[in-house]
């Protein structure tokens, strides 16, 4: 980990390569997080804001993509404790504000949830199959696979 955060460090373009790459998989986005935070406290606000916007991109799409919301919420909980440490200084106060992102996922999650069953029934979809993830994002799960009655 040490040798990913010194890499990262090296210069901005790095960061952001290794923040969006890892951002844009649901299992390593922990990482763009860390990365994040790392340059948010170690180089400042400004830009630690500039990676977090490009690595909201990813994020993003794998919201849209997967309904995943930890890469989106993790990225914003992560960037708000760094900042809260740079400022404060003190980690007392960044430990009493990680409960309040965490609430913040929390609801994040919840309207998250809301707009896709929204959006599964203003186009039609089976909201079940698009929360389970299968038969799969354009499938059909009446077993009626495109035949007409």
């Amino acid at each position: 980990m040490r040798s990913l955060a010194e890499f990262a460090m090296r210069s901005r373009a790095t960061a952001l390569l290794v923040a969006v790459l890892s951002t844009g998989t649901s299992l390593f986005f922990w990482v763009g997080a860390a990365v994040v935070a790392l340059v948010t406290l170690r180089k400042g606000t400004s830009e630690g804001l500039i990676l977090l916007l490009w690595s909201l991109l990813p994020a993003g799409a794998v919201l849209y993509l997967l309904a995943e919301v930890l890469p989106v919420a993790n990225l914003i909980a992560a960037f708000l404790l760094a900042w809260v440490l740079r400022n404060t200084i003190s980690l007392a106060t960044t430990l009493i504000m990680a409960p309040v992102t965490g609430l913040f996922r929390g609801n994040f999650a919840d309207h998250c949830v809301t707009l896709s069953r929204l959006s599964c029934a203003n186009y039609g979809r089976a909201c079940d199959t698009v929360a389970s993830g299968s038969p799969g994002r354009h499938g059909r799960s009446d077993g009626n696979h495109g035949s007409r009655s």
